[in-house]
């Protein structure tokens, strides 16, 4: 039998509606979700506590943190400390989460967490370049007194979001110039 063939037991806390859409599958697949500073999907915010020890696996948003004190939590109100949800955890336990700042995961080692930061995955990175490149269109059409089209635009980095950005941009008519540090990055993009 598998890991997943089991239910399990899995903590969403915070996030965007990536992370609503994940606790909705994970309910679907059979799994006890519970939810903190994430609101919608049919499940209920619930108050940090001892609950939160017997979690299987605690899912933190992408960035886990906003300045490293809270929990990133734009779809609630909900203010919650990061040292408040670590204080609910248990050695051994295993953290989720994106972008997890050395700080982070220093104090989540130090507390003898099992953590993986699925932003370092490079499937990951490349999935969410997708939508951050269409959200960077979006408030330049919304912010920029003129068109995309004709304009000249510098794209600084040609990472995935970089290259995701330029593609578009491109496409929308722009003059697309690229910095970028590494040569093969700046031949892929003149490429």
């Amino acid at each position: 039998m598998k890991w997943m063939d089991r239910e399990r037991s899995f903590w969403v806390i915070g996030g965007d509606l990536r992370q609503r859409a994940l606790a909705r599958l994970l309910r679907e697949d059979g799994h006890t979700v519970h939810i903190a500073g994430l609101e919608g999907e049919g499940l209920e915010p619930e108050p940090l506590g001892p609950g939160l020890a017997l979690a299987h696996c605690v899912i933190l948003p992408l960035p886990v943190a906003v300045g490293e004190s809270f929990v990133h939590t734009p779809l609630s109100a909900a203010r919650l400390p990061l040292a408040q949800v670590l204080d609910c955890l248990r050695p051994g336990q295993l953290v989720c989460g994106g972008m997890i700042s050395p700080a982070v995961a220093a104090e989540m080692t130090r507390r003898g967490l099992r953590w993986a930061d699925y932003y370092a995955r490079e499937e990951c990175m490349v999935a969410n370049a997708v939508p951050t490149a269409e959200g960077a269109v979006q408030l330049a059409m919304e912010h920029l007194p003129i068109t995309i089209h004709g304009s000249r635009v510098l794209v600084l980095g040609f990472g995935p979001v970089g290259q995701a950005l330029g593609v578009r941009l491109a496409a929308l008519g722009a003059n697309v110039t690229v910095c970028a540090r590494r040569a093969e990055q700046r031949a892929l993009a003149e490429s």
